[in-house]
């Protein structure tokens, strides 16, 4: 049987990472909870189940457009 190999290729997603794992991951620690992590969603599946890492939430929240006030500053 051929074992899986982790590719970068593979869809990435952000997530916030729930609680403290040990070890490393591709050679570097893990994110302190409460920091982003980008994941394969093959992998994250099986953290997502565990609880250790949750999908971040995005800012959908639409911005006001700039105006000439906003950027030229006070004028004298």
């Amino acid at each position: 049987m051929a074992a899986r190999k982790r590719t970068q290729a593979a869809a990435t997603g952000g997530y916030v990472v729930r609680a403290s794992i040990s070890g490393t991951r591709d050679g570097k620690d893990w994110p302190k909870p409460g920091e982003r992590i980008d994941l394969p969603e093959v992998e994250a599946s099986d953290y997502l189940a565990a609880g250790f890492i949750e999908k971040a939430v995005t800012d959908t929240t639409p911005k006001a457009p700039s105006t000439d006030a906003d950027e030229g500053g006070a004028s004298e």
